[in-house]
């Protein structure tokens, strides 16, 4: 077929496939423009509704992925924290342990000297 005698059809096919109502008693009228217009209406509606609710869930995704971020970077700050006080335990635990030791050398080192001071 000729681009011609498609465009033909198309036009024809357009003017046959008009939207059909049903009424009550069985008759088939043709939707008026009036009626397509106040479902364009309800489209509009439609189409704002669904619009606030993608927009409540846009806020609601920003507000997960901020919460995520924060929730991240406290986890991170812990692990430092814990690996910064685990090395800080390695290096003060040494003088700790001298620290309860030396009482004992210095006691030690009294029964010493007194042992050599007998001699």
């Amino acid at each position: 077929m000729s681009a011609r005698k498609l465009k033909e059809t198309a036009v024809k096919k357009q003017k046959t496939n008009k939207p059909k109502k049903e009424k009550a008693n069985g008759n088939i009228e043709e939707v008026t423009a009036a009626e397509i217009s106040g479902t364009s209406a309800d489209n509009k509606e439609t189409a704002s509704a669904e619009e606030d609710l993608l927009e409540k869930e846009r806020i609601r995704a920003q507000n997960m992925e901020d919460r995520f971020l924060r929730v991240n970077a406290e986890f991170e700050n812990y692990k430092k924290r814990m690996i910064r006080e685990s090395s800080d335990r390695l290096k003060y635990f040494h003088l700790d342990f001298i620290k309860e030791l030396l009482p004992s050398l210095d006691n030690l080192e009294r029964a010493i000297s007194h042992a050599k001071s007998e001699n």
